[in-house]
């Protein structure tokens, strides 16, 4: 864990969780590395469709206020 900064992200403590269960042969490492990127892969996809449910919201609206409708 050498060279971490104070406030390490999520995907690097998932990467030193996997480091650790590949050294150590620990399944609770690999438990919490796994659960950790599935987190943040839920994470991404939830941001990702807000933006685009946000950008299409726009778009209907402007649509709607010129008088064209979906």
């Amino acid at each position: 864990m050498s060279g971490m900064s104070p406030h390490p992200s999520a995907l690097t403590i998932a990467k030193e969780s996997m480091a650790m269960s590949r050294d150590s042969g620990c399944r609770v490492f690999q438990t919490v590395a796994m659960v950790s990127m599935v987190a943040m892969a839920l994470a991404s996809l939830t941001s990702a469709g807000h933006v685009l449910l946000r950008d299409l919201n726009k778009r209907y609206e402007s649509e709607r206020d010129q008088g064209r409708g979906r």
